[in-house]
């Protein structure tokens, strides 16, 4: 007797109930049950589901034909449909070289703009992977996640082994960023394409910022990371970073705020002029590593509330203005 298979299914509207997402799924077989993930305080659905079927030719055949196609109005988004474990080694896969709806587009993906990533191929029904890490930060992310309500997100792209949110060590409050490990460095750079600087976690009104963590880039992410952070001013000898174009109103707490998810803090210092801010300040760490993780995730970013797109870079570069 075949084994019950388990989809994730995600971008379903928040208020489709199970009945409404069992309609969709029970057109490709018998389903056995449906979960659809909701707040454990509020009852409101998180947008994201489970799909269980009685046998994997009728999962294959819904992943076929609902991901990244099927769209359930309200939403504007596709459906991501992929297996809740993907298959054993043994199992035959539903496409040539990966399980169908286990990366979005895989097919199409080809090299990574910006993260020096080789490119991947469908040729003769094989993809080759990337070499790297496994391990992202997440940063730009609501303050109040959950655990629960990032892994909805991070799942349409593989299987999330490990979701660590950063929060303050006193007040236990989130500091809107996370570590986030993946099953495969593919899956990774497909949360990375498929993320960063592209999709908003309300109530934030700054797209994701999605990278590999530090210590886990490849040779030649390294590399073109360390291009991006010259063309930056990043000298590597220096640990104070100046920051630009803050907003007038902004105090020494909140830059803080903005900049403690990369690092350990030395000094913040928000610069001012006759008791006004002139809307620049300083932030400095106790390593390089931090600094250029900063400079990547804020730099060009507005902070909530303002059109002002930050400037930030290290604090030993020929042009600082505010």
């Amino acid at each position: 007797m075949a084994a019950p298979v388990k989809l994730f299914v995600g971008q379903i509207p928040s208020a489709a109930d199970e009945q409404q997402v069992k309609a969709v799924f029970e057109a490709f077989g018998k389903v056995a049950e449906v979960y659809v993930m909701r707040d454990k305080a509020t009852g409101i659905s998180k947008g994201a589901a489970f799909v269980t079927f009685h046998s994997r030719e009728e999962a294959d055949l819904a992943i076929a034909t609902l991901h990244d196609r099927h769209t359930m109005p309200p939403q504007t988004r596709p459906l991501q449909v992929r297996y809740a474990n993907p298959p054993s080694a043994g199992a035959a896969p539903s496409a040539p070289g990966l399980g169908a709806g286990l990366v979005p587009n895989a097919g199409a993906l080809v090299a990574l703009q910006g993260y020096g990533a080789p490119a991947l191929t469908a040729a003769s029904g094989a993809m080759r992977v990337p070499k790297g890490g496994r391990k992202l930060f997440v940063g730009q992310i609501p303050r109040a996640t959950t655990q629960e309500e990032l892994l909805a997100v991070m799942q349409e792209f593989g299987t999330v082994e490990e979701i660590y949110l950063m929060k303050d060590k006193t007040t236990g409050e989130g500091k809107g960023a996370a570590f986030v490990t993946y099953s495969s460095p593919l899956e990774a750079y497909a949360a990375i394409e498929g993320l960063d600087k592209k999709r908003v976690m309300p109530p934030m009104r700054n797209s994701m910022q999605v990278s590999l963590a530090d210590g886990e880039m490849p040779g030649s992410v390294a590399g073109a990371m360390a291009g991006s952070l010259a063309a930056l001013g990043g000298s590597g000898r220096e640990t104070k970073l100046f920051v630009g174009m803050l907003p007038f109103s902004v105090t020494e707490t909140e830059l803080q705020a903005l900049f403690a998810p990369f690092g350990q803090l030395i000094e913040v210092v928000v610069l001012r002029k006759n008791g006004q801010s002139t809307g620049s300040g300083f932030v400095k760490y106790s390593t390089t590593a931090e600094c250029d993780a900063a400079i990547l995730a804020l730099n060009g970013v507005s902070m909530d509330g303002s059109a002002r797109r930050l400037a930030v870079r290290y604090a030993d570069a020929k042009k600082e203005v505010g």
